[in-house]
């Protein structure tokens, strides 16, 4: 009898990234705070000896990322989307200036991600829900891969 392990698949995302100045010089231990906007609940990361920060095990949302350096402006981010399995790229550069000073940066996250290999997309459960079709009719069966099946082309075995 062959054993072969089971991996399960995470429901989790990543948030990562690197922060540098305007000279393109990484900032070293620069302050990441990761909110989640929905639970208004935050993560605080420190950028690492190469000015690299990542947040793996993020819950699916939409989150604010803020970066703070002694010396520089706060650099925020808006409303970022984060899906199951997704990984995010939030690189920042920073101004030198006065703390009291903040840049704030409008962006969504793009469709192409360059981190992993992976091509993938995502359904929140409610559309699946709202799909026009009855596919608990049929058969007695709850399965939406019954829908598949009225598709033109497919053929049941």
């Amino acid at each position: 009898m062959l054993l072969m392990p089971a991996h399960g698949q995470s429901t989790f995302g990543s948030v990562l990234g690197t922060v540098k100045d305007a000279s393109g010089s990484v900032v070293q231990k620069a302050t990441v705070k990761l909110i989640n906007i929905d639970e208004n609940t935050s993560r605080t990361l420190t950028t690492n000896d190469n000015g690299d920060y990542e947040a793996v095990n993020t819950k699916p949302g939409r989150y604010r990322v803020e970066i703070s350096a002694t010396g520089f402006q706060t650099f925020t981010t808006s409303e970022i989307l984060l899906a199951a399995r997704q990984t995010i790229r939030v690189d920042a550069a920073l101004r030198s200036g006065q703390v009291t000073e903040q840049v704030s940066i409008t962006t969504t996250a793009g469709a192409i991600t360059t981190e992993t290999q992976t091509i993938s997309s995502s359904f929140e459960s409610q559309k699946i829900i709202n799909l026009p079709a009855n596919y608990r009719g049929a058969g007695g069966s709850t399965s939406p891969y019954a829908l598949i099946a009225a598709l033109p082309g497919v053929q049941s075995e």
